[in-house]
């Protein structure tokens, strides 16, 4: 019976390189779809415009891949408070709200802006008649409870001496798939409301 010896395979150079240029470019890959759909990653901002012109053209999906009936708008709630005699600028609730940016206030605001938009019934393109507006506003459970929370915020961030409390709904338009940037959007100016202060 003969003896079988078997030989290694020698793998080729040109396979090797090919391996290695494969792994290259997944990493390369990969990297930029991190960099392209994650949030506020502290990296230079010339990576992070690299990464979309790379993302764009190919790999860019939007929304309605998964919810065909997304909403064409992004609401963000501001508030301005009268006080000293006169109003102040207007304030995100998240970046100008004194406070240190958190998740759960990230994720609290923009729920209670979704839900303040549905109750009054806001359509993404429609300017709202103000009288109408005015109405669903003061009547509606969801205002009330931006309204206070406005107002926690306020007192957790700045003075506790504001006489009155605006919100304004800002509708920020979401651009469609394969067209450039745009920030068109629509501003909703609700009732201003007295301040109530802890323990009145």
């Amino acid at each position: 019976m003969d003896n079988l010896t078997s030989t290694p395979v020698k793998t080729s150079w040109r396979l090797r390189l090919l391996a290695l240029a494969l792994v290259a470019f997944l990493l390369v890959h990969f990297g930029a779809t991190v960099v392209y759909t994650v949030d506020d990653l502290p990296i230079d901002p010339r990576i992070q415009h690299r990464a979309a012109m790379y993302m764009k053209p190919l790999f860019h999906q939007g929304w309605k891949l998964f919810a065909p009936d997304v909403p064409t708008c992004n609401p963000v709630m501001h508030f301005r408070v009268y006080e000293d005699g006169g109003w102040s600028p207007y304030r995100s609730l998240i970046h100008g709200s004194g406070m240190p940016r958190h998740p759960k206030l990230v994720y609290t605001t923009h729920k209670l802006a979704v839900y303040l938009m549905n109750a009054l019934r806001l359509r993404c393109d429609d300017t709202p008649d103000a009288d109408a507006l005015r109405q669903r506003a003061l009547a509606s459970g969801s205002f009330a409870r931006c309204v206070n929370y406005a107002m926690r915020v306020h007192q957790g961030g700045y003075s506790t001496s504001a006489d009155s409390l605006q919100l304004q709904l800002v509708l920020v338009h979401i651009p469609k798939f394969n067209t450039a940037e745009v920030t068109d959007s629509t501003v909703v100016s609700l009732p201003s409301i007295p301040f109530v202060h802890e323990g009145d």
